[in-house]
């Protein structure tokens, strides 16, 4: 080719050049665009990812609330529950305390009738009885004025006092019931005349 054709195929050669690099920035371009649909995606997929994750954290958390509610409710429920037991119980006890308080108080009443027996067949003995019967009432006499006190003291006391106190006075009811019994029979054989 000589220049002249050359020159003449130059204004060809350059749109065939600009025609190429016309196709080549559109096949750039497109596989830009391609690159920026494929991120596009990428970029979607995360937001989902990200939006899933977020949304089972919260529901999570709203989980993990309502159980400590429902706890929370169960506690107190609970405790409503265990105050009513011990209210029961309360009454149950004061129900207990006051049939026992009663049937000490009748016992009182019949060893106070007893030592009233006693002081009467003692005033019908003669004086070797008397003697031998009078250290016997002294003492009867100073078990039932301790009964009293101890049945005073378990007024209004703690259940771990009650119980303590119930003891004693149990202890001296018993005590007293048979001393009594026992000198009343000394009583009625030394009030007997000899034969």
């Amino acid at each position: 080719m000589d220049k002249t054709t050359r020159w003449n195929m130059r204004p060809m050669i350059q749109r065939g050049l600009r025609s190429g690099l016309v196709a080549l920035s559109l096949l750039t371009l497109a596989g830009q665009v391609g690159g920026c649909e494929k991120a596009k995606e990428k970029a979607k997929q995360k937001a989902k990812d990200k939006a899933r994750d977020e949304a089972e954290m919260a529901v999570d958390e709203a989980r993990d609330k309502a159980e400590m509610a429902v706890d929370k409710t169960i506690d107190k429920a609970e405790m409503g529950v265990m105050a009513a037991e011990d209210k029961i119980r309360e009454n149950l006890s004061k129900e207990k305390r006051d049939k026992f308080k009663q049937k000490m108080k009748e016992k009182a009443a019949e060893a106070d009738k007893k030592i009233t027996e006693l002081t009467e067949k003692m005033k019908k003995a003669d004086s070797e009885a008397r003697k031998k019967m009078k250290p016997t009432l002294d003492r009867l006499q100073q078990e039932r004025k301790k009964l009293g006190k101890e049945m005073d003291k378990l007024k209004g006391t703690s259940a771990q006092k009650w119980k303590e106190g119930k003891a004693k006075v149990t202890k001296l009811v018993d005590g007293l019931e048979g001393t009594l019994d026992r000198a009343l029979k000394s009583a009625g054989d030394a009030a007997k005349p000899a034969k």
